[in-house]
């Protein structure tokens, strides 16, 4: 295995000696800049180490080991590598932070602490400190929400892996705050369920977070299973100390002031070093003022690295500045053969690297690297940058430009007809890109053209795959303000009624109740403005039935009724049926069994005939009044007509009720298959009706089989997911007695 030049030990040995750069240079008989690029760790090879090829460099290590104390075999080391995953930024010189990292370190070897918090504000240095720790944590598993802010790949991802998950920049999925969340609170369902799972004990894996934001989804168990730590500021010897590393002079009140005006922020500390180092030789006094009227700003920190950050782009080359405009416009890391290819590019895209090789790329952001800008990813041939400098720099390129690029070099690649993904699954990684790079390119009728046609929207995420988590990040991405009343710009009606529609259904599915109610509403105010009337008795439909969820029972049975209503004035007898079925189910999860009866067969004096889920509906109430024969046939004729359409939740719905069926005959085992096949179907989909109602069937199963553990387990957990979303309306569903054996043959 190769060897590393150990530059960091010695690099502290010096300065605990009090030595400058100089003077340690003058000590061992070189020139200032070689002891700089052993210092700053130059001379080490990425792939192949440092090799002592000859007896003068034997010799130098010899003069290093004997002036500065450092014993020989420690300045050769191997490398402790990253654990697999993401690869998080380094920090190219890692000071201070001692007392946070045996904090943290205390934390890991305690198995009490489930999830660890490390919140402070952007470049305070929390990737870099939890990139410190995880290398030391056996089995870890990283993934940065910088480079794939997709929370179901990570959920895929992360389930192989039963030690510490680390997850870097959750700030990107919580939300800022607004009418239908709270702050901090995480936008993603499923990913917000993971994380109360593995802050309860009922997942194997514990989590290391990074974030902006405080962690509100799993408050309730801070002080226990969660602890938060906040990093503050550098203290002011460890910022000397990354200051110095970069070569900057101590002896001067420029470097004071260097020390005093970055406010230990180590990012904006490790900029100005990078920057008074590659263009001022060290001397902080050749540096522009450092005060920039940050006070001024609603967030200093944030304003001063940004405008620093502008200063540094003034410095660099045409060709770099370009270059870093460019990666910076990846959210995800830009390859090096995508960005060569830029440089065959129309100018307006090529910019300064018109004509550039391959080499002539790779060596310039190897020469970025250096500087701090921009970090390999895992396989060495991609490149990002933290997030606030892409902030800065991604507006110097023609970042809508190299969107649209990207989107027609993907377009060659896919079908856009109806439902194309449904014919390609493996494609829909590539779908998601198309969709994020044509929203990115600004053609965002386009976009919903991808969105509702080639992903198939709800009919095909929701309905036919479940994937309500994946719908839910789709079309939110419409919205600026992630709020389904605030969408893009540019939008047609038609396309503006089915997103926030969809976005709904998706919120519905996921127990996001307050988001639905939004979507729901704008939904309505979009169909008044387009006079589309036929809308609003969908909206009546949908309000209907989450508001059952909710346990809102008068008003849920209010709006069942009212599409009742539309539907007579639009003389459409099988909406009416569809209302009066749905006020049975509503009336039936309040417990007014008759009454939910009478609206049953008022559904059927219409001629209507239960099929799909309004069969599933009645069948539920058939099963809870003993009419067990009855329910079997209806639930096994909508499992029949549900499969047949692909319906994936649907039918794991009819296998619930099917297992319920099997337990009230008596067939244990009947039941467990059941239970089996629709709990697979709730976890992967997180749908949290079926996730409920697998939870009550895995209760009475246990129950009756006298396994008392597993039936308080299955209950507790069970009404832990009505609490979390506030589900009230389905708490007789776990908590109604056991359905009687005593009626067949109805």
């Amino acid at each position: 295995m190769a060897r590393f030049f150990a530059h960091d030990v010695v690099a502290r040995a010096r300065m605990e000696l009090g030595l400058t750069q100089d003077e340690a240079a003058a000590a061992l008989g070189v020139d200032v800049r070689t002891w700089r690029r052993y210092e700053s760790g130059e001379v080490n090879d990425p792939v192949k180490g440092f090799a002592v090829r000859n007896a003068s460099r034997r010799g130098l290590l010899d003069r290093i080991a004997r002036e500065l104390g450092v014993p020989e075999g420690e300045l050769l080391v191997e490398p402790v590598g990253d654990p697999p995953g993401h690869v998080l930024q380094p920090a190219r010189h890692f000071v201070g932070r001692a007392d946070e990292l045996a904090q943290l370190r205390a934390l890991t070897a305690d198995d009490g602490a489930r999830v660890i918090a490390l919140v402070a504000p952007g470049g305070a240095g929390k990737t870099a400190l939890a990139r410190e720790l995880a290398r030391t944590l056996a089995g870890a598993y990283v993934w940065s929400f910088y480079e794939s802010p997709d929370a179901d790949a990570f959920l895929r991802s992360a389930s192989a892996h039963t030690g510490f998950v680390v997850l870097d920049g959750l700030e990107v999925l919580q939300s800022n705050g607004s009418p239908a969340r709270a702050r901090g609170e995480l936008e993603a369902p499923a990913l917000r369920a993971w994380l109360r799972r593995v802050a309860d004990g009922r997942s194997a894996q514990r989590a290391l977070v990074t974030s902006r934001l405080p962690l509100v989804d799993v408050s309730a168990w801070e002080g226990g299973a969660v602890t938060t730590v906040a990093l503050g500021p550098l203290d002011d010897v460890s910022a000397g100390v990354l200051l110095r590393r970069h070569g900057l002079r101590a002896d001067s009140a420029a470097f004071a002031g260097a020390l005093a005006s970055m406010g230990g922020h180590a990012l904006s500390l490790d900029v100005l070093g990078s920057l008074s180092r590659r263009w001022r030789d060290g001397d902080a006094s050749q540096l522009p003022p450092l005060d920039l009227d940050a006070a001024a700003e609603d967030d200093p920190r944030a304003r001063r690295l940004a405008r620093l950050l502008k200063h540094y782009a003034d410095r660099l080359t045409p060709f770099e500045r370009d270059l870093l405009a460019r990666v910076s416009a990846y959210a995800r890391g830009a390859s090096v053969d995508a960005l060569a290819g830029l440089a065959a590019a129309p100018p307006s895209l090529a910019g300064a690297l018109a004509g550039a090789t391959r080499a002539d790329i790779a060596r310039r952001l190897a020469r970025l690297a250096d500087a701090g800008l921009v970090f390999a990813q895992r396989a060495g041939d991609r490149y990002s940058a933290h997030p606030f400098v892409r902030d800065v720099f991604r507006a110097l390129g023609p970042e809508r430009e190299l969107h649209d690029r990207a989107r027609v070099e993907l377009l060659a690649t896919l079908e856009l007809r109806p439902g194309a993904v449904a014919l390609d699954p493996s494609a829909r990684t590539r779908y998601g890109e198309l969709l994020e790079h044509t929203l990115g390119a600004g053609l965002v009728d386009d976009a919903a053209g991808v969105y509702l046609g080639a992903m198939g929207g709800f009919a095909h995420l929701g309905m036919v795959r479940g994937a309500f988590a994946e719908g839910l990040s789709a079309v939110s991405a419409f919205s600026p303000e992630r709020h389904p009343a605030s969408l893009v710009e540019g939008l047609s009606s038609s396309h503006r009624l089915a997103l926030t529609y969809d976005w709904a259904l998706y919120a519905v599915a996921l127990g996001e109740l307050r988001v639905a109610e939004s979507a729901l509403q704008a939904h309505a105010a979009l169909a008044r403005s387009a006079n589309a009337q036929g809308r609003l008795l969908v909206v009546h439909r949908a309000s209907a039935y989450a508001l059952r969820l909710a346990g809102r029972f008068d008003e849920a049975v209010a709006h069942a009724r009212a599409s009742v209503a539309w539907a007579r004035g639009f003389d459409s007898r099988r909406d009416e049926a569809v209302g009066h079925a749905l006020e049975g189910m509503i009336l039936h999860a309040r417990g007014d069994l008759d009454d939910a009866l009478a609206a049953f067969q008022r559904a059927s004096a219409l001629g209507d005939r239960p099929s799909a889920r309004r069969a599933l509906w009645e069948a539920s109430l058939r099963l809870e009044r003993g009419e067990i024969d009855a329910a079997h046939t209806l639930a096994q004729r909508a499992r029949d007509e549900v499969a047949a359409l692909g319906w994936r939740v649907h039918a794991a719905e009819a296998d619930a009720l099917l297992g319920a069926v099997a337990l009230a005959r008596g067939e244990t085992a009947a039941c467990e298959q059941r239970l089996a096949a629709a709990r697979a179907v709730a976890e992967a989909t997180g749908d949290v009706e079926l996730t409920v109602r697998a939870h009550a069937l895995e209760h009475r199963l246990a129950a009756a089989a006298g396994d008392t553990a597993r039936a308080a387990r299955a209950l507790a957990e069970g009404r832990e997911r009505i609490a979390a979303h506030g589900l009230a309306g389905l708490a007789r569903v776990i908590d109604r007695p056991t359905i009687a054996r005593t009626r067949t043959g109805d």
